[in-house]
């Protein structure tokens, strides 16, 4: 099943970071929404998720990672929920 990502960041080098990670690991058929928090975009669902920490990524309305993550468990997650990206196309 394709996954509906939210992006939770503030501009600094460990969002962009962390940006750059998911982008490489998400499938075709996922969506990508990113919020700057540093310029108030997404308050109201940074609220909903109770975020606390920056970056904080949420998957099909699921907190998934605060923080930056590694990169082995995006890709694990990436391949637990079918999202695999074009750099895991070979695997």
């Amino acid at each position: 099943m394709p996954m509906d990502i939210e992006l939770f960041v503030s501009g600094c080098h460990l969002c962009t970071k962390t940006e750059d990670m998911v982008r490489k690991v998400m499938g075709a058929k996922c969506s990508l929404r990113i919020y700057d928090l540093a310029k108030s975009q997404g308050m109201k669902e940074a609220k909903k998720y109770n975020v606390r920490t920056i970056p904080t990524i949420v998957g099909n309305g699921r907190k998934m990672f605060e923080g930056v993550p590694k990169f082995g468990e995006l890709v694990q997650c990436s391949i637990e929920h079918g999202c695999k990206g074009h750099l895991l196309d070979n695997d």
